[in-house]
């Protein structure tokens, strides 16, 4: 696609005489790096003895004068004439608003978003120290340096041992001498670190904490922004059992204008789809009981995975991530799920507040088929190692993952489990998730349920793709949204936890959440070609719509006798196949 990358070069060049002609605009913020620096080279004790009592761990008079300043404050920042021209010939270099993001510069002004209660909480003079993992590739250098300097002004330099920046391969001019010239104006603290060849952002983490030193290791993308207060409420949490792996809440600093936006409450936990990905959720009962406070930890099931904080010995203790993943994807539930297997937990800590760059699509190119294949991989490789029998689950909800990606050999984190002796996942299931319906793994017949009193243009229950809403059919291609399964709870279930369900004679018949009802047992008579509702003695039935161009429904209604004309809809069969 030559005409595409001679756009995105033209935008390099365009962004780089960008650079350069605000170069005078940010002569100040060099300035306040150097002063930085000059802090930093006293001795630690003195300066966290200089800074005990003050409200901040940043200069407030700095803060004052950075709040004027496009974005001080976290605010959006504005554009006008000749600027707002530039943003779509650079955006496609980072999916996010390039100007915008240089015109704020190397460090803002952010709000104090935590509560009251935050604020004021106390916490042990010994908390573990900290190494920052920070893995970029082609990343803007305004955001890559506000990740950098927003680490620096927000952290305890008693708790700060270093910052690990790992280059995984960039290939933009502004990530090498130049990063390296603003790098040697902050501290000795601060170091890059590049990659033989590009390695995907899960072995780049794993590649950069093995330079780690601290007790703790804090994992961050390379477009966040620390705010006050940060690192502690982590780090406290894994100083109370160093087998925590500790999500901080996560803001959203907008990719078009880049306004940071928090609140400091969490309402929210992780959990995983039987596809394995990620997903939010409110906060189970059981795990909203262990909190005397609302400030408190939360347990969660899963994290988000961008940022997280884990001790030293304990990532190393669990393998770290699996070598094996590649690129990104399934990483966060790995390290989740093993966590918890394996003799550990997974927490939010509510008053620590990083702000995270989310877009929409990924600006970069994978050395290998694209990213979808790299996250089918590491799923595959998820469930064959952790799901135990639960991976049937797995495989019905993204069969193409068996044939689209090759996973390669698992035989050491098998070991791995075996040796660190972790519980079966559905412990996990049972008492971390607290999974309402756990699927039945058995079942009695799998396939189409197939209306056959028309045996030369058969029609089967079909989902049309909307498995939350009246079922109806269409002609027979026995494929994805036909599959149904026949469970040994005599549930007709449909993927991993959607269950048809009828309530009353005369009723649509519906696809909801399984939740192993009276309302959800079916009985299917291969030889009598009948499904009866359990609860109602009813047979399952198509009615003929009298409108054409409508959808014919399917209800329940009282069994047929055998040669009545209401017989031949009320005749079905469950088939794999056209021959079946």
């Amino acid at each position: 696609m030559p005409g595409v990358r001679t756009k995105l070069v033209r935008g390099v060049r365009r962004h780089d005489r960008v650079l350069r002609t605000v170069g005078l605009l940010v002569t100040w913020g060099l300035l306040v790096l150097f002063l930085y620096a000059s802090l930093h080279s006293i001795d630690q004790a003195d300066l966290a003895e200089q800074r005990e009592g003050r409200d901040s761990p940043v200069n407030p008079l700095l803060d004052k004068a950075l709040d004027a300043r496009p974005g001080g404050k976290g605010k959006p920042v504005r554009l006008s004439g000749p600027e707002t021209r530039l943003v779509a010939d650079t955006y496609p270099l980072n999916e996010f608003n390039l100007v915008a993001s240089d015109k704020v510069g190397f460090v803002r002004s952010l709000p104090d978003f935590r509560n009251g209660r935050c604020r004021s909480r106390q916490y042990p003079p010994d908390l573990p120290t900290l190494s920052i993992v920070v893995i970029f590739h082609n990343e803007a250098l305004s955001t890559l340096l506000r990740t950098v300097t927003s680490c620096l002004y927000r952290t305890d330099p008693a708790l700060l041992q270093q910052i690990i920046l790992v280059d995984d391969l960039s290939d933009r001019e502004h990530l090498k001498q130049p990063l390296q010239w603003h790098i040697s104006n902050f501290t000795h603290l601060v170091r890059v670190y590049r990659t033989p060849s590009r390695q995907g952002l899960i072995k780049a983490r794993i590649y950069g904490s093995k330079f780690a030193t601290g007790d703790a290791i804090v994992f961050l993308d390379s477009h966040c922004e620390c705010t006050e207060g940060w690192a502690e409420p982590i780090l406290y949490e894994i100083k109370k059992d160093e087998r925590t792996a500790v999500q901080p809440s996560i803001g959203s600093i907008d990719k078009n204008n880049f306004r940071f936006a928090a609140s400091g409450h969490v309402g929210n936990q992780g959990d995983f789809r039987w596809d394995l990905l990620f997903h939010w959720r409110p906060i189970h009962p059981n795990h909203q009981r262990l909190r005397k406070d609302y400030i408190d930890a939360v347990r969660t099931p899963t994290m988000a995975g961008g940022l997280f904080g884990i001790s030293r010995a304990w990532w190393n203790h669990l393998g770290q991530y699996d070598p094996g993943f590649e690129l990104w994807g399934g990483e966060n539930l790995e390290i989740s799920i093993k966590s918890w297997l394996c003799g550990g937990s997974v927490v939010i800590v509510p008053c620590s507040i990083i702000g995270h760059v989310f877009r929409s699509k990924h600006p970069y190119h994978w050395y290998k088929e694209g990213p979808d294949r790299a996250f089918s991989a590491n799923a595959r490789r998820l469930a064959e190692v952790w799901l135990d029998e639960y991976k049937k689950v797995f495989y019905k909800q993204a069969g193409d993952a068996i044939y689209l990606a090759d996973m390669g050999n698992i035989t050491d984190r098998l070991e791995l489990k075996r040796r660190l002796n972790c519980k079966p996942f559905k412990w996990f299931l049972e008492n971390v998730v607290y999974m309402r319906y756990i699927p039945t793994l058995d079942t009695k017949l799998e396939g189409s349920v197939a209306l056959v009193s028309d045996p030369a243009s058969p029609q089967c229950l079909d989902t049309y793709s909307k498995p939350s809403d009246e079922i109806h059919v269409y002609p027979c291609h026995y494929q994805n949204t036909q599959k149904i399964e026949w469970t040994a709870e005599n549930e007709l279930r449909i993927g991993a936890d959607v269950c048809l369900e009828a309530i009353t004679v005369g009723v649509h018949v519906v696809m909801t959440r399984c939740n192993l009802g009276v309302n959800q047992r079916w009985r299917v008579d291969q030889s009598d070609r009948r499904v009866t509702h359990v609860a109602t003695g009813a047979c399952l039935t198509l009615l003929r719509s009298a409108h054409q161009g409508s959808r014919d429904s399917v209800v329940i209604e009282g069994c047929a006798q055998e040669g009545s004309d209401q017989r031949t809809s009320q005749t079905w069969r469950m088939k794999k196949n056209a021959s079946d």
